[in-house]
């Protein structure tokens, strides 16, 4: 959308400039800045579209009516790790733990599977086991959640996310080769 934006920005100085030069009617310039602004408003609206359109999670018809499932499922989608950590993470039974690990597939995008780690990071690795493997290669902090689930240690959890990745990374290597 930002392209768009800086292509319609460029047409608007372009045509506000040839109006100058050409004695272009208030009428005709008002009517330009109509057009402009309506480009404005599909921009927004495109903007309101799930972070993760091409692997939206729906909601399956059985889980249809569990609000709490929804807002999770939600949370994920929007990458939301706000409501991640402090609307859902303390209320994921081993029941709804498993329900969600119905919806996680190792083809999504590492955002959304990161933020499933996030969501289920407290939860027993025998329910999240696949995802924690996976998760050993995100690019992003979350590998450091997958190897404390998989070790059940979580000693070093805060010092690893604060950046101390010259320990985390050979630990994971370190786990791969013993399992």
């Amino acid at each position: 959308m930002k392209t768009v934006s800086i292509i319609f920005t460029g047409l608007f100085f372009l045509i506000n400039t040839s109006c100058q030069e050409s004695n272009i009617t208030e009428n005709e310039l008002d009517d330009l800045l109509e057009v402009l602004d309506e480009v404005e408003e599909v921009e927004e609206l495109e903007g309101t579209e799930p972070m993760y359109k091409e692997h939206h999670i729906e909601i399956r018809e059985e889980h249809a009516n569990d609000e709490f499932i929804k807002g999770c499922l939600n949370a994920i989608n929007e990458d939301d790790a706000e409501a991640i950590e402090y609307d859902y993470r303390d209320g994921i039974t081993e029941e709804r733990a498993a329900i969600l690990m119905t919806y996680w597939l190792p083809e999504q995008p590492w955002r959304m599977k990161d933020n499933f780690i996030a969501l289920l990071m407290d939860q027993d690795k025998s329910i999240i086991g696949a995802l924690a493997e996976h998760e050993l290669d995100s690019p992003n902090d979350e590998r450091a959640y997958a190897l404390c689930i998989l070790t059940d240690n979580w000693d070093q959890f805060d010092e690893w996310l604060d950046g101390r990745w010259d320990e985390v990374d050979p630990a994971i290597e370190a786990y791969k080769k013993s399992h």
